[in-house]
């Protein structure tokens, strides 16, 4: 479900490792909110439109911009195609201007503007309404940096309302396992919905968009039936065309965009069957985030090292960890 970080960030002081102590520290340089799609849905669903053709998002401040960003040529605004994609070409464009990134990680039931603007040192009047807690913790705080989380490829609710875009396997059945009902990643339909809901993060004033889940689940990919046939031939293939399209296209807003990567594709690409090829996202995210511990963090962090060609490697890596705190540059609290 939804989710929110708030998050601090301190210049040239080291944390102390135990939270606890860190929370008594007054200073406050940045803050960062997270919100993934569950949240979206309940504080944006009205935009969701379904048609004969499918479901889509249609937000006013988008319409009205539509034809402007048709002649600019704007990638997020043209229709997406997705076809098997050569990724031998594809190099680094992401990682550039990042800061470090300390966060809070706060429940999506939580989220209200006397919440948010009390953690960030501000307090005004309470609503829900994502789009004015945006514009008020921006205006409250003028180096705020707001990130917005969206899952992409597990999606219970649209997976549900929307079956012909759900993943199916070879008996037609809808595809659902411990992470929940899964998208289908070559579905050009639903990546053009996340990256509309993306596009509409960007236009609130969000500086950040976190995608997660965006693999393949971890089952051959001759068990099942894509909607495009021509997508790709295995998992890897699918998950490349999916992160490089929708990566991008949101990109192309102004904003950064950062993927959690799972801790199978960092420490060993060939062994894993999500689909994740971190070069790729390395290539096309600026920063990777991987759930894990203040002890083995660096593992992951090394291996993702490697492939960070371009950027502040310190900046790059996000560790998501509870209890102890990881003496990195970099970390989310909780999640």
């Amino acid at each position: 479900m939804s989710d929110l970080f708030h998050s601090h960030l301190y210049r040239g002081k080291r944390l102390r490792r135990k939270w606890v102590k860190w929370v008594t520290i007054a200073l406050i340089a940045l803050v960062v909110l997270l919100a993934i799609t569950a949240f979206l849905f309940y504080g944006l669903q009205k935009y969701v439109v379904y048609t004969q053709d499918g479901v889509k998002v249609e937000f006013p401040i988008l319409k009205e911009d539509a034809q402007t960003a048709e002649d600019l040529g704007d990638p997020s605004q043209q229709e997406i195609v997705v076809e098997k994609t050569d990724t031998s070409s594809v190099t680094a464009s992401a990682g550039y201007d990042l800061d470090a990134m300390k966060a809070v990680y706060i429940d999506y039931t939580s989220v209200s503007m006397d919440h948010v603007m009390e953690v960030a040192d501000g307090m005004v009047n309470g609503t829900e309404d994502l789009a004015a807690i945006v514009k008020a913790v921006k205006k409250a705080h003028e180096d705020i940096w707001l990130v917005g989380e969206l899952s992409c490829c597990v999606d219970s609710f649209m997976s549900q309302r929307n079956a012909v875009s759900a993943l199916h396997t070879t008996d037609g059945d809808t595809y659902t396992d411990g992470n929940g009902g899964w998208i289908d990643p070559t579905s050009s339909e639903m990546r053009s919905y996340v990256i509309d809901l993306g596009t509409e993060l960007a236009d609130m004033g969000f500086d950040e968009i976190l995608l997660t889940n965006v693999m393949h689940p971890s089952v051959s990919a001759d068990q099942f039936k894509y909607v495009d046939e021509n997508a790709g031939e295995d998992a890897t293939s699918i998950i490349n065309s999916y992160i490089l399209s929708v990566a991008r296209s949101i990109s192309s807003k102004g904003v950064k965009v950062s993927a959690v990567g799972t801790r199978d594709a960092i420490s060993d690409p060939t062994g894993t069957m999500t689909g994740q090829d971190i070069k790729m996202f390395t290539n096309v995210c600026d920063r990777i985030y991987c759930y894990t511990d203040a002890e083995s963090y660096t593992e992951y962090q090394e291996a993702c090292s490697k492939y960070f060609t371009v950027g502040d490697k310190a900046y790059r890596f996000v560790p998501i960890v509870s209890g102890d705190l990881p003496e990195t540059e970099c970390w989310v609290l909780g999640g």
